[in-house]
């Protein structure tokens, strides 16, 4: 089930969000710049789970999906969990 998931997500395109870029978080006041930075938020928080998850079965199965060298997602930021209180 994981394998599905994981794969989904990168055909989203959530291993490859790299880093932020200046312009869109410069013009945080309006409304589009500001879902644009949650939706983005909330893909990294999604990637980043299933990077724990993955990892975290490593001592178990001795093999993993998710290849560090293989995506440039970076952590998300430490934003409420409640996505109305980050709008």
């Amino acid at each position: 089930m994981l394998a599905a998931v994981v794969r989904i997500s990168q055909y989203l395109g959530m291993h490859r969000l790299d880093l932020d870029r200046p312009e869109l978080t410069a013009s945080k006041g309006t409304t589009l710049a500001a879902r644009f930075l949650v939706d983005r938020e909330v893909k990294k928080h999604v990637w980043w789970f299933l990077v724990r998850q993955d990892w975290l079965r490593i001592p178990f199965q001795d093999t993993f999906l998710i290849h560090p060298a293989q995506f440039n997602t970076p952590m998300p930021l430490n934003f409420f969990n409640d996505l109305g209180r980050m709008l």
